[in-house]
């Protein structure tokens, strides 16, 4: 009796198993490796471009560059760790025109003038000078043209590697790390060594 049961639950358990972890490795966000890399209007809370609308792609694109998209409200030490790592490469790879960008879409639905303050209070607080700190009113803004980057709203974060205005690489739902830092640097190495 007791193997009988076994085996008809046996699928049940498998089944509840296949489907979370397909679940997982199906999670999608972003535009292919490879894809042209859409421009887009942000705007700018903090950072070089403050108070603009200016276009990454338009105006950086043709550097290697990272856009951090974060779609979530949640573990903002983590995000911190993210935006000082940041920083730090922007300093480091200067001469090499590396843009970095966090792309805060809205999770909570702030006001324009809660997301300003919230941006502008995150980069005095980590004392940011060189990366872009930037929002949109959601993923699937129409107007900002955000929409045309396929972020997925259910990922907590997307970062897109671009060089050449093109998806170089991305790492969807990234968590600070020495290993996962080690490798978006390597993948923005390789991004860099494409003309």
């Amino acid at each position: 009796m007791r193997i009988l049961l076994i085996i008809l639950l046996m699928p049940l358990s498998i089944t509840g198993i296949t489907q979370a972890n397909s679940k997982d490795h199906q999670q999608k966000s972003g535009l292919s490796i490879g894809a042209e890399s859409p421009a887009f209007d942000p705007q700018h809370a903090w950072g070089p471009d403050k108070g603009s609308h200016a276009c990454p792609m338009c105006k950086y694109g043709y550097h290697p560059g990272v856009m951090y998209f974060l779609n979530t409200d949640e573990n903002w030490e983590d995000v911190k760790k993210i935006l000082i790592r940041l920083e730090k490469e922007s300093v480091i790879r200067k001469n090499e025109k590396f843009k970095a960008y966090l792309i805060y879409t809205n999770p909570a639905k702030l006001s324009t003038i809660e997301m300003e303050e919230k941006l502008a209070g995150l980069g005095k607080e980590l004392n940011i000078h060189n990366m872009a700190l930037t929002y949109v009113p959601s993923v699937n803004d129409k107007r900002s043209s955000v929409y045309l980057h396929k972020i997925n709203p259910l990922s907590k974060n997307t970062i897109i590697v671009f060089n050449l205005r093109k998806v170089r690489d991305k790492f969807i739902n990234f968590v600070p790390s020495d290993n996962n830092f080690a490798t978006l640097f390597k993948a923005v190495d390789a991004a860099g060594k494409i003309r």
